[in-house]
């Protein structure tokens, strides 16, 4: 039977399941129609009879055959499994939706060939299976070879940005050739086909090393770069011209960063972005936990090394708060003969972008530093928009990608403040015109559960009240704005690392809805608007310092909650009615009457003429 769309056939990838073709690199058998016997439930809802996740009513003849299994139900290993142990030789596994997907997954023990194709020609070959004929299937590895991705297409399986860990870092960086990349390969392959010498592999397994071994050839013949420099190097030389998996539109900086990595022209970029251990521990100093001791970062400050992520001397610019007349500056190093250089900016659709000064005249190795201010137009409020900034000598072009989201307000998510009593300044700016209310919340006094867990020499956390996990069930009244459940550091008994662990439990069944697991025992897990009802608070015993305090770990297990509505009258907030497009302001702050040695927690909430915007996180340390 034809198959109507074998270019999209999509074979598995490394760090999926890396299944060579065994018997002389070819398979070909008949295939059969995988069986599950009954519908089964799948996450509330009914599966396929043909999915393969459950035990197989037609086990017997998938012996010596091709297995066809329909995408759903559960993860691929488990299907290539199932059906591996019945005797098929190969899988070919058609989408329930749509072109076929990238399979991916942990290996584990599967060890037969398997395919992906689309769900129309899937359909085909089950109508025709189903009137009684036979389809018989050939796979080849040179098959799958001429079936690669044409052209600079971004692979399907390529991880995409925004950042999650910080948002004005702009990610990724580059991208590199990923997709059917041959290389050596062990002999003793523990996913693959034993007795191979070299094997086509795909995924960021594959591209991670062509750029560290670029980056090695850059340092040997530039031995004097910094590990900075390199970065520079590899992104502002980069190509634009990639792709998205469908081919048809390009690829923007939450795709492929700077662009796809360009050796040859990374050996001679012009212009660079250093960055260096210190422009680094600053950056560290911004963050809310104390990696960094406070004396250092102040001296940091006073030598004017910039804290703010989108500060930090990268050769991307991401602002994910931005206001009209926002500024970041950057500096640039001339690695090659005296030049001057001119910015070219591509500014976001939306966004005026001016850079100050608008050429460099640099002698070599001098450093020049530059600003860049952006001044929002007609930009959609809280929505992503792209450009490009680039420096050129009239042969050579910097490339830097822009990111920018032009926000309805800005304020810091979270503030802490020490004292029963007292007054602080909370800065917030206005990306539009119109009125504007702070209402304050709290402040909230903690709930405190006294407890003690057990080590748990398993380290494996389960649903459990016993076995070195403690239960707290809470409820949260109707109506709230925030919930947070936290460990402290300076509340156990010794040295301890303690995780925490959140169920909702609106009836007799309970679901995780969050969990925190540094390794020490300062956790923190936040709701917002958080559904009311019972939950359950589970603390692990990860590794208890038992020679400390003894047995076990003595914690103090903290929670707050404060509503939409909910002026307790210890805390105040006061701020402008009306406010202006580009306008920073500070709102008063006081507060008063707190009950010494206790923590205590609130929010200032920030409403424009649409409605609840966002709130800031209080928390006052009463000592």
């Amino acid at each position: 039977l034809p198959i109507s769309g074998l270019a999209g056939l999509v074979p598995m990838r490394e760090a999926s399941f890396t299944t060579p073709l065994s018997r002389d690199s070819a398979v070909e058998e008949a295939l059969v129609l995988v069986d599950d016997g009954q519908d089964v439930l799948v996450g509330g809802g009914l599966g396929s009879v043909r999915d393969g996740c459950e035990p197989l009513a037609n086990g017997s003849e998938i012996d010596g055959h091709v297995a066809l299994i329909e995408r759903g139900g559960c993860d691929f290993q488990v299907k290539l499994t199932r059906v591996q142990q019945a005797g098929a030789v190969a899988a070919v596994v058609y989408n329930n939706a749509g072109a076929p997907i990238e399979m991916r997954g942990d290996a584990g023990s599967v060890r037969i060939p398997a395919v992906m194709i689309g769900s129309a020609d899937g359909q085909a070959l089950v109508d025709s299976l189903a009137e009684d004929t036979e389809v018989r299937v050939e796979l080849r590895k040179g098959e799958f070879l001429s079936q690669s991705l044409q052209g600079n297409r971004l692979a399907q399986f390529s991880s995409r940005g925004p950042s999650l860990s910080e948002i004005d870092f702009v990610k990724p960086d580059l991208t590199a050739p990923g997709v059917d990349i041959l290389g050596a390969h062990t002999p003793d392959a523990a996913g693959g086909l034993r007795g191979e010498m070299f094997q086509y592999l795909s995924g960021t397994s594959m591209a991670a090393p062509q750029v560290a071994g670029i980056a090695a050839l850059l340092r040997e013949a530039h031995p004097d770069w910094s590990p900075g420099v390199l970065k520079s190097a590899l992104m502002t030389t980069a190509y634009r011209t990639v792709l998205m998996p469908t081919g048809s539109t390009q690829a923007g900086p939450f795709d492929v960063g700077a662009g796809h990595v360009d050796a040859n022209a990374a050996f001679d970029p012009g212009l660079a972005y250093d960055t260096g251990f210190l422009d680094h521990v600053a950056y560290l100093c911004g963050l809310t936990s104390d990696v960094v001791d406070t004396q250092d970062c102040n001296a940091l400050a006073a030598a004017g090394l910039p804290s703010a992520a989108r500060e930090l001397n990268l050769p991307s610019i991401g602002v994910s708060a931005l206001i009209s007349g926002d500024t970041v500056t950057r500096r640039v190093t001339n690695l090659g003969a005296p030049a001057t250089w001119r910015a070219e900016p591509e500014a976001p659709l939306g966004v005026e972008l001016t850079v100050t000064p608008g050429s460099l005249t640099l002698g070599t190795g001098q450093v020049g530093e530059f600003t860049v201010q952006f001044d929002r137009a007609d930009a959609a409020l809280d929505t992503w928009t792209f450009g490009r900034l680039s420096w050129t000598d009239g042969t050579r072009q910097v490339g830097s990608p822009v990111a920018l989201q032009p926000v309805t307000l800005r304020e810091p998510g979270e503030q802490h403040y020490v004292g029963s009593t007292g007054a602080a300044a909370l800065p917030v700016a206005f990306g539009y015109t119109g009125a504007y209310t702070a209402t304050p919340h709290g402040l909230r006094a903690p709930l405190i559960f006294d407890g003690v867990v057990a080590n748990d020499p398993s380290k494996s956390f389960s649903f459990r009240s016993d076995n070195g996990v403690s239960m707290h069930l809470i409820d949260v009244p109707e109506d709230q704005l925030f919930a947070r459940f936290a460990l402290f550091d300076a509340l156990t008994d010794g040295n301890d690392d303690l995780d925490l662990y959140l169920y909702y439990c609106p009836s007799d069944d309970c679901s995780q809805v969050g969990e925190s697991g540094s390794f020490t025992s300062e956790e923190t897990i936040d709701l917002i608007l958080p559904p009311a009802g019972l939950y359950a608070v589970l603390v692990h015993g990860f590794e208890t310092d038992d020679a400390a305090g003894g047995p076990g770990a003595e914690y103090a297990l903290h929670a707050w909650s404060f509503g939409r509505a909910d002026q307790v009258g210890n805390f105040t907030v006061a701020g402008p009615a009306q406010v202006t497009e580009g306008e920073r302001t500070d709102l008063a702050l006081d507060w008063s009457g707190l009950t010494p040695a206790t923590r205590y927690l609130g929010a200032v909430s920030h409403t424009s003429a649409q409605g609840l915007y966002a709130f800031t996180v209080i928390g006052v340390a009463s000592p």
